[in-house]
C-alpha cells in the first residue's frame, strides 16, 4: 500500500513573503499542523506549529511582522507516494518530523503526510489483524 491512501491530498501553500500570522490563520481555519511555503511544483520550505512555538513565541517575535521566509524550515525533505507506510514512519521518526510532503512521479508535491495519518493507519491495520485472528480462533474447524 502506498501513501496515497493515508495522506491528506489537500495542500495548502503560501508564498514566502506572507507573514507567520497569515500562515497561522490558514492553519487554524483548515485545521492543519503545517503549510507548504511556495507551490507544489516549487517547494521553498515548510512551516509548522512547532515553528510558531520555537521560532516566534519562544523568541518573543511579532507574527504579524515576521515573514515565512525568515522562519520556514528549508530545504524540505519529501517522500515518494509509492513508499510503504512503515518506511515513511521510520523516516519521520528518524528525522523528528511530524509532517512530511509527499511527492508524485513528476516530483511535484501531491499531499502531506502527518504522524496522525500514520497512527490512524496503524490502528486500523491492528484492528483488522485482531479481528482476523479472532475469527480464525473462534472458527469451528475439524476436530474443534
Amino acid at each position: 500500500m502506498g501513501l496515497d491512501k493515508i495522506m491528506s491530498s489537500n495542500l495548502y501553500c503560501l508564498e514566502a513573503s506572507r507573514t507567520v500570522f497569515e500562515a497561522a490563520e490558514v492553519m487554524c481555519e483548515k485545521k492543519i499542523g503545517a503549510i507548504i511555503v511556495g507551490s507544489p511544483k516549487k517547494i521553498e520550505g515548510i512551516f509548522s506549529e512547532r515553528d510558531i512555538l520555537n521560532k516566534i513565541v519562544a523568541k518573543s517575535k511579532d507574527p504579524k511582522k515576521v515573514k515565512l521566509s525568515e522562519v520556514m524550515s528549508s530545504p524540505v525533505k519529501s517522500i515518494a507516494v509509492s513508499v510503504d507506510p512503515h518506511e515513511a514512519l521510520t523516516a519521520m521518526n528518524k528525522n523528528y518530523f511530524r509532517h512530511l510532503p509527499v511527492s508524485g512521479e513528476d516530483g511535484a508535491i501531491v499531499g502531506m503526510l502527518s504522524i496522525r495519518d500514520l497512527f490512524g493507519y496503524i490502528v486500523k491495520r491492528q484492528d483488522e489483524e485482531n479481528e482476523s485472528l479472532l475469527q480464525f480462533l473462534s472458527a469451528d474447524g475439524p476436530g474443534g
